[in-house]
């Protein structure tokens, strides 16, 4: 090996944990600083709370549910997913309504479809009968 190529290396190996170190510092980042801040296990970088998760996700879900309560939330990569187990909660979220700190939905016009309604004009109609 000649001096340049064990230099060339030596930078590589540094570039590479620099730019593991930058997403790490990214990754927590976008995790400390994120909306709606639920209460929720502390994941890892890449691989969020899979390793927590383990082969028993329905276990993990009570244990979580028994100390976070009925809404907590999951990193599954760097991807959040947020837990609800509480059906009070669900209507919440399928609410029409802009103004929420879960995702905005938009009302669902009618549409016809082989003869069936749905959405809005489904409820005008069983509201006329």
């Amino acid at each position: 090996m000649t001096f340049t190529s064990i230099v060339l290396e030596i930078n590589l190996i540094t570039t590479i944990n620099v730019l593991i170190l930058l997403y790490i510092l990214r990754y927590y980042y976008k995790y400390f600083t994120r909306k709606s801040r639920i209460p929720s296990p502390f994941p890892l970088p890449i691989i969020g709370n899979l390793h927590q998760i383990g082969l028993n996700p329905a276990q993990y879900a009570k244990d979580n549910h028994k100390k976070y309560g009925d809404m907590f939330e999951v990193w599954v990569g760097s991807k959040r997913t947020v837990i609800l187990c509480h059906p009070s909660l669900l209507d919440q979220v399928y609410v029409t309504n802009s103004q929420t700190k879960f995702f905005p939905r938009g009302a669902v016009n009618h549409v016809k479809l082989n003869g069936l309604h749905h959405g809005n004009e489904l409820e005008k109609l069983l509201c006329n009968q």
